[in-house]
């Protein structure tokens, strides 16, 4: 579904923006 790809890519783009808030 491209839903879910958009929520995927969505997710990984903010993860890797602010990883240190992952951390």
């Amino acid at each position: 579904m491209v839903t879910v790809c958009k929520i995927i890519y969505w997710a990984i783009n903010r993860i890797a923006s602010r990883p240190s808030r992952c951390l």
